[in-house]
């Protein structure tokens, strides 16, 4: 059966048309849901993510970040952060839906993210101006060969992030199940 993300077609940053599923067809492939191109909590999950690249790469994973601002806003986004990953944008929400995403006010202002903008702050970020849907609430969602999906984590609100570590397990766990098939 195919994954609900196999056939969504959005952008790249430069405004080129990129259709999910072929992302996966050789390797795993991590994707990045955030907020919106502007948002403190997506650029410290991003960098939480950097952090990591190298045994993300080590374990054959491409890092794919998924926003839901214009081209233009995504562009801006990859010169701001400075990103090595790719970057594509989904102003219609289409693949956040698909992977059923949450999308309320609450989820975006509560005690909750106040304490994680805090975290945030602490840490080094900055929210920027609002590029995207506000309201949209990112998570990660882990694909592999064969549209498998591995993992998804669906944020309860803003600032809510998945350690990363359960991220690499996944593909760990991958890495070993294809080792042991060969």
């Amino acid at each position: 059966m195919t994954h609900p993300l196999h056939d969504i077609t959005i952008q790249d940053h430069r405004g080129d048309n990129v259709r999910l599923g072929p992302l996966w067809n050789e390797r795993p492939v991590v994707l990045l849901f955030v907020r919106h191109f502007g948002c403190i909590f997506c650029k410290e999950q991003l960098g939480e993510a950097e952090r990591h690249r190298d045994e993300l790469e080590a374990l054959g994973a491409e890092l794919v970040v998924v926003g839901n601002g214009s081209v233009e806003q995504a562009a801006e986004f990859v010169t701001e952060v400075g990103t090595g990953a790719r970057v594509l944008t989904d102003p219609n929400r289409e693949s956040y839906c698909a992977v059923d995403m949450k999308r309320t006010m609450r989820s975006s202002m509560n005690l909750k993210t106040i304490a994680h903008g805090v975290r945030a702050c602490r840490s080094g970020f900055r929210q920027t101006k609002v590029a995207g849907d506000p309201f949209q609430q990112g998570g990660i969602v882990v694909m592999s060969p064969g549209d498998h999906e591995r993992y998804r984590y669906v944020s309860e609100e803003a600032g809510d992030h998945p350690p990363f570590e359960q991220v690499l397990d996944t593909l760990r766990r991958y890495a070993d199940e294809r080792s042991a098939a060969e």
